[in-house]
């Protein structure tokens, strides 16, 4: 397999006076988590007793 093959990697990169503003914080992103059963206890409810 040669380089020629595999594609290009393009990572776009604006500064923050281009990009539009983030909207996304925290409690969205654990939701969404949550919404996808993708969080998990911290600590195991056996490692507390």
């Amino acid at each position: 397999m040669f380089p020629r093959d595999l594609g290009t990697l393009i990572n776009r990169v604006r500064t923050s006076d281009w990009a539009p503003p983030w909207r996304f914080g925290v409690r969205a992103l654990m939701a969404k988590l949550v919404d996808r059963n993708l969080t998990r206890p911290a600590v195991s409810p056996s490692a507390c007793a």
